[in-house]
């Protein structure tokens, strides 16, 4: 009998989910920009697990942004390495993990 629902499909479920609430985040408080809307962290910037350079870390997330198409922008910097500010991915984040950002906007 073949599971239905592998762990991996539920990884790939939440991950979108948190997507989508990051999305809907950004377009409800973020600052109006050319095609989109974005979020700029000043203080307390966001900490999050993501792979950076294929390698697992911690990174800061400095701004977040969304476009007209729902297409999602980090820009991060390794904690353990500032100073190098850079995209990260949001496929790169580890599941449960942008729901820090998300927290930090709204």
């Amino acid at each position: 009998m073949k599971n239905e629902l592998s762990i991996y499909d539920s990884v790939k479920a939440i991950k979108r989910r948190e997507q989508q609430e990051l999305a809907d985040a950004l377009r409800k408080h973020g600052s109006k920009v050319d095609n989109g809307f974005e979020f700029h962290f000043e203080d307390e910037c966001p900490i999050i697990g993501a792979y950076d350079y294929e390698e697992p870390c911690d990174v800061v997330i400095l701004s977040a942004r969304v476009d007209m198409d729902g297409y999602l922008k980090l820009i991060g910097d390794e904690k353990n390495d500032r100073g190098n500010p850079h995209s990260i991915e949001p496929d790169d984040v580890f599941a449960g993990q942008l729901d820090y950002v998300t927290s930090s906007i709204v």
